[in-house]
């Protein structure tokens, strides 16, 4: 009788285990979420991204949570592959010391910036900006995203910029 206690003991804490990892996101739907807040970042600014010269495009994954070195280099492969810029995982700071931000501006690319994020189920939530000048930028504060019936969806966004 023992025996079986501590079997069922066993089992019912591996069900419930189970069951709590099931609502976590996998890497593959935290890279596409932040592919899709990429893609109405490009949405918005498109007329920006029209006039700019670009050659690059920066993305600072410092901040982006759930991602392993391989994930950040799958994101910044698809990047490429759906925008054909050269892809430079770099922080603001960075481009300025490596002379491409000068001034302020960054003549011929532009940095996108996901961060503050939270990761709920099938929802994420962040600030997205992307960035070309001081004076020239575009971005979402707390916009939300969930993974519906097969496809990421915008639930709500906060404010909504364009400096």
């Amino acid at each position: 009788m023992k025996r079986l206690s501590i079997i069922l003991i066993v089992l019912i804490m591996g069900v419930s285990g189970c069951s709590s990892k099931s609502t976590e996101m996998k890497s593959t739907d935290v890279i596409s979420g932040y592919l899709f807040i990429i893609d109405q970042l490009f949405a918005q600014a498109h007329n920006d991204i029209e006039n700019n010269d670009m050659k690059y495009l920066a993305v600072d994954t410092t901040q982006m949570i759930e991602m392993n070195e391989a994930d950040k280099a799958q994101l910044l492969s698809r990047l490429s592959e759906k925008y054909g810029y050269e892809l430079l995982d770099k922080t603001y700071e960075q481009l300025v010391r490596e002379n491409l931000i000068v001034n302020n501006v960054f003549s011929n690319g532009a940095l996108i910036q996901i961060k503050n994020i939270t990761l709920k189920a099938s929802t994420i939530t962040a600030d997205a900006s992307i960035y070309f000048a001081a004076l020239g930028g575009h971005g979402f504060n707390r916009v939300q995203i969930e993974f519906s019936n097969g496809q990421w969806q915008i639930q709500k966004t906060g404010e909504t910029w364009v400096a």
